[in-house]
């Protein structure tokens, strides 16, 4: 038998080296991307809308994200970044976070969770309609993917109704903006390492893009402390948090590995609705999400023929 102090040593020196591998730093992430529907959930009492969650989301969020990176002491960019591009990255940022409000509204977060993670496929099939020839191993994951939706979606409660087509078509939506997220991203930063200010000023260029929506529109004040700390929770831990903890986990992993790890986060989102939310997957859907996933260690196997992935916020 060990003695506990020999085990709290062995426990220390395996943090260590996950810490200093960058696992348990894109582990970290997932897990704040995973409570984002948890914070909605909460938010629902309170009668904010979509539009209302989004704009507080990035009001929030741009000030620390700054703040994060003048603590960090992150260097200055070495070149000229993209300010048009982060323009469009910003706008599809602010499309993916309303249209992920409002799905988690019209369906369980389960389903949501899975749904969403068929973006990877997307991506895919977005560059072989660009030219980019796929691989076996890429057609095999668009197949388990149709599958893993069709199961996923049927499996639900009550059946597809239990969605309905509206629910399904802000879940594809939602999937379709992280995809152009992803290609968009790796487009307009190919040669540039400035990545931390990347994901800042994206995050800015959201803001920017909802605040005349936001202003038009009327967004509701809260007025009660709850809802204000759930908001912040929603900001900063699932959105500042996040975002530097994948972009440090890429640095030392390197891009494909730390997007194979990012795969927990849609197996975390529905361990933690089914703890904290009481919401489960349904049996049908067990084998979808199966599917959905291994779609997804696929695709980040498979051979490229061309470019390079890169990180994203959701």
């Amino acid at each position: 038998m060990l003695s506990l102090s020999v085990r709290r040593n062995r426990l220390r020196a395996s943090a260590r080296l996950l810490r200093r591998s960058g696992v348990l730093y894109i582990l970290t992430g997932s897990l704040g991307y995973a409570f984002l529907p948890v914070w909605v959930r909460w938010l629902e009492p309170s009668g904010l809308t979509a539009l209302d969650m989004t704009f507080w989301r990035y009001l929030l969020a741009v000030p620390a994200v700054w703040a994060t990176l003048a603590l960090l002491g992150t260097p200055a960019p070495a070149k000229a970044l993209p300010w048009r591009g982060f323009l469009v990255l910003g706008l599809i940022l602010a499309a993916t976070a309303l249209s992920a409000f409002i799905g988690l509204q019209l369906m369980p977060v389960p389903t949501y969770a899975l749904l969403i993670y068929s973006y990877p496929a997307q991506v895919a099939f977005i560059n072989y309609l660009l030219g980019e020839r796929l691989s076996r191993r890429s057609w095999l994951a668009l197949l388990a993917t149709s599958s893993g939706i069709l199961l996923t979606l049927y499996g639900v409660e009550g059946g597809f109704a239990g969605i309905g087509l509206p629910g399904a078509i802000v879940a594809f939506l939602n999937a379709l903006f992280i995809a152009l997220y992803f290609l968009v991203n790796s487009r307009i930063m190919r040669g540039n390492a400035a990545i931390q200010h990347a994901a800042a000023w994206a995050t800015t260029a959201a803001l920017i893009i909802i605040l005349p929506f936001s202003l038009f529109a009327r967004v509701t004040i809260p007025t009660d402390m709850v809802t204000w700390l759930w908001l912040t929770c929603l900001a900063v831990w699932s959105t500042v948090m996040p975002i530097f903890m994948y972009m440090t986990g890429i640095q030392r992993l390197g891009s494909s590995r730390a997007a194979i790890l990012s795969t927990s986060e849609p197996v975390l989102t529905s361990v933690i609705a089914l703890l904290i939310l009481g919401e489960a997957l349904q049996p049908l859907q067990i084998p979808g999400g199966a599917l959905i996933v291994l779609s997804i260690l696929l695709l980040r196997a498979a051979p490229r023929s061309s470019g390079k992935g890169a990180a994203a916020g959701a």
